[in-house]
């Protein structure tokens, strides 16, 4: 079921006139709709919107909203935007982060200023059915996870992506080890961008030691399956021609994939690297030797020679010659 209550609005002009807005609250100034959207395991929804009908820009939009849900099923996931422009649209974001079925309500408190005009005492009650066990959280882990090439000039940059196979609730993380075998040094890097579903998404080292770290990212509401995470780095020192490795796991399941990577700098090879290229004259090929493999099993997320062989196949320019 879905109920409606309205609240008061009103307007308050230069001249400090106040007029109550039409009951229509979706026409009002700053009208509230309802989407008639829920969310469930698989996808969020916007289930209420305000917006702006005025023929100006609100540049302060402030809003108190709270969620009541006895099964404790629902979260806000996104909330309102802080200013609303002529025309404009911002909604209310909730996310699955139990199952079931049940009921709940929205109450939100809203006011609202531009230049012109104030609108303040704007209240709204949204009851609705909602169903948490739609849908399929998915099998969780990755589709894919991704290391760009390191080229050639310090410092480097470099991005690590990943596609989401499942789910990976609020709060959860998404940890990838980096272990440069040869070639690079991450003791200045920084995250200097997270493009992600949210705007507030983060990533951050959170251990660095030569060509080994860790980066740990934090969504800022549920990810689901399908959405894409690109973290950029900046700061990366190369010294020759190497090669790495990374390992993303996911907190929800504790599922890990992973990507080979290339440095290719140009001043040959760590002394304590056992890869060697293929031909001097060809900088595009590096091969990887039985030692290399085993090495990378026992300081990488990898478990088995198999999973890393498997990796080698699938990455242009590098070769196993055992």
């Amino acid at each position: 079921m879905a109920g409606p209550t309205f609240g008061f609005s009103s307007l308050a002009a230069d001249r400090g006139t106040s007029v109550t807005v039409a009951d229509d609250q979706s026409t009002a100034l700053l009208g509230v709709r309802e989407t008639g959207q829920t969310p469930n395991n698989q996808n969020n929804a916007v289930v209420l919107e305000l917006v702006n009908n005025a023929n100006e820009d609100f540049e302060t939009l402030n809003t108190d909203v709270s969620l009541s849900d006895p099964r404790n099923a629902l979260e806000i996931s996104d909330g309102f935007q802080t200013s609303l422009g002529q025309g404009e649209t911002t909604g209310l974001e909730l996310t699955c982060t139990g199952g079931g079925s049940g009921t709940a309500v929205i109450n939100t408190a809203a006011s609202a200023s531009s230049q012109q005009l104030e609108i303040h005492d704007l209240n709204y009650s949204y009851t609705f059915d909602y169903s948490c066990t739609g849908g399929n959280p998915g099998p969780g882990g990755f589709q894919s996870v991704s290391a760009s090439d390191i080229q050639d000039t310090t410092p480097a940059t470099q991005e690590i992506s990943f596609t989401m196979n499942g789910r990976l609730s609020k709060g959860g993380t998404v940890t990838i080890a980096i272990e440069g075998l040869s070639g690079v040094n991450y003791d200045d890097a920084e995250v200097i961008a997270v493009d992600g579903p949210k705007q507030k998404d983060s990533a951050d080292f959170i251990a660095r030691d030569g060509g080994s770290a860790t980066i740990e990212f934090t969504p800022q509401t549920q990810l689901k399956a399908g959405d894409q995470v690109t973290i950029s780095i900046a700061g990366i020192n190369t010294d020759g021609f190497g090669y790495g490795i990374i390992t993303a796991t996911e907190s929800e399941t504790g599922q890990t994939g992973g990507d080979f990577f290339l440095s290719t700098g140009s001043l040959g090879f760590f002394s304590t690297s056992t890869a060697t290229t293929t031909d001097a004259s060809n900088t595009d090929q590096v091969t990887v030797t039985d030692s290399d493999i085993n090495r990378m099993v026992d300081e990488t997320g990898y478990e088995t020679r198999l999973e890393v062989m498997e990796l080698i196949k699938a990455t242009d320019g590098v070769e196993y010659v055992g």
